[in-house]
């Protein structure tokens, strides 16, 4: 994994963590930590794009990056309009939305890197060194072992 993936993986990660922890904060009452609640969310679609844009160099699933990043969109969306959401004795569900969705971002962060990771990998050729194949072995033996022990013989 290169360095830009490390990076990209540890940001969405962290951004991610702090978030989670001030958005609870947030819930509580705790509104000075809100500003720096959005700039981590910022935080964390952005490190998701750039994984995926890192994905499409390393010749990720189009799929899986056309998801991620789709993801991104949906949760700087849901970031920018949840106050707007069911306002009301009701509006725990989008805050509630909005967690969960912003935990897939950092799934489909970890999702990538998975990926990422696959498709450098070699390709599997054969058996691993120091283990012998079938054509090294010995040849079978000639007669079955019950034969050997009814004449009272070793197998």
């Amino acid at each position: 994994m290169d360095t830009a993936t490390k990076i990209a993986h540890r940001t969405l990660l962290s951004a991610g963590g702090l978030a989670l922890g001030l958005g609870m904060l947030v819930w509580a009452g705790v509104t000075q930590v809100g500003g720096f609640h959005v700039i981590l969310g910022i935080l964390v679609v952005l490190s998701l794009w750039v994984l995926c844009v890192i994905a499409m160099r390393a010749r990720v699933s189009r799929a899986a990056i056309a998801l991620a990043a789709a993801w991104g969109v949906i949760v700087a969306s849901l970031g920018i309009m949840q106050e707007q959401l069911v306002p009301g004795d009701w509006h725990w569900t989008i805050r509630l939305a909005h967690l969960v969705i912003s935990m897939g971002a950092m799934w489909w962060g970890n999702r990538l890197v998975i990926l990422m990771r696959r498709s450098a990998a070699p390709a599997h050729r054969g058996p691993a060194r120091g283990f012998a194949t079938l054509t090294t072995m010995e040849p079978a033996r000639t007669g079955s072992p019950r034969s050997s022990l009814q004449r009272g013989g070793t197998p």
